[in-house]
């Protein structure tokens, strides 16, 4: 029943159509934001070298504590512009942020917020709003977890009357519902995925609530990312199809190679070099899920 309700409010609430050119400029200019979002997986000398490549100098890098959340703010003085770069899941305790999925009310943005990722995001945001300057552009990046807070990191940010640039995330879940998404569609957001990852599907509702199911619901362009310097931008009919797709089938390996950020970097630098625009085709049958041929 869940699915079947998914299924109906996808065609009446995402039928939003998305026009990109097929420009590798494109993916240059996202490229240091990808750079940043794999390198704060790694250790100083990897973070200090991605840094350096971009001519950014690194003004913050701190660890949240009992969340383990790492977040750091990268600046370039000669543009006035930060890149907030988080970490995703790397310990127990970013799994138990992931898993705090309860729909609730967050201060800053007035919106429903997925309460794990709000509450880093928050603390984030406390930490930074008095040593950022205001005339600066900020852009937000990050992949999975990483990805989610980034983007409420961005919606906060924005209420609060900071200039906010890109919002970019690689395999980043949901973090708000229908009302909050309208709510943001102002800002600049890039979800990149892949064919085969299904955290981006997740989670499809808030089951907390068993008196008020409320269904989450994602922000900004989506980009497939493809192989052979190929692309996609999904929305309504073919985001739907790639998303009941993948709810249909068992996990697999190949679900966890297209999540890995190393994947979602390799691509972008791919199509940094040479990119191509393509239709999204899918031999998904939605009559399927709901058991017919």
């Amino acid at each position: 029943m869940h699915i079947q309700l998914i299924f109906i409010t996808l065609l009446f609430f995402n039928a939003t159509v998305l026009v990109f050119a097929a420009d590798n400029n494109r993916f240059e200019k996202l490229l240091p934001l990808a750079e940043l979002s794999n390198a704060i997986y790694s250790d100083q000398t990897q973070i200090k070298k991605t840094i350096t490549q971009y001519a950014l100098t690194l003004e913050i890098q701190e660890t949240i504590p009992g969340l383990e959340v790492t977040y750091l703010i990268a600046k370039l003085e000669s543009k006035k512009q930060y890149i907030i770069a988080v970490r995703g899941t790397a310990n127990a305790e970013n799994a138990m942020v992931d898993m705090d999925i309860k729909l609730v009310p967050e201060k800053i943005t007035g919106q429903y917020i997925h309460q794990g990722f709000g509450e880093a995001a928050t603390i984030i945001f406390q930490s930074i709003k008095n040593k950022i300057h205001n005339d600066y552009t900020i852009s937000t990046t990050g992949h999975s977890l990483g990805g989610a807070v980034a983007l409420v990191l961005g919606m906060q940010l924005d209420s609060a009357g900071f200039n906010v640039g890109k919002v970019v995330t690689f395999g980043q879940p949901k973090v708000t519902n229908i009302i909050g998404a309208q709510k943001f569609n102002h800002l600049d957001i890039t979800r990149f995925v892949r064919p085969k990852d299904i955290v981006p599907l997740v989670p499809p509702l808030d089951p907390l609530d068993i008196n008020n199911l409320d269904i989450y619901w994602h922000l900004g362009k989506e980009m497939l990312l493809l192989d052979n310097h190929q692309y996609a931008n999904l929305s309504g009919l073919n985001s739907m199809k790639r998303s009941l797709g993948l709810i249909s089938e068992l996990p697999n390996q190949e679900n966890i190679e297209d999540h890995a950020m190393s994947s979602y970097l390799a691509l972008v630098i791919e199509n940094s070099q040479k990119a191509e625009l393509v239709e999204y085709k899918s031999s998904f049958n939605p009559f399927g899920i709901f058991g017919q041929n």
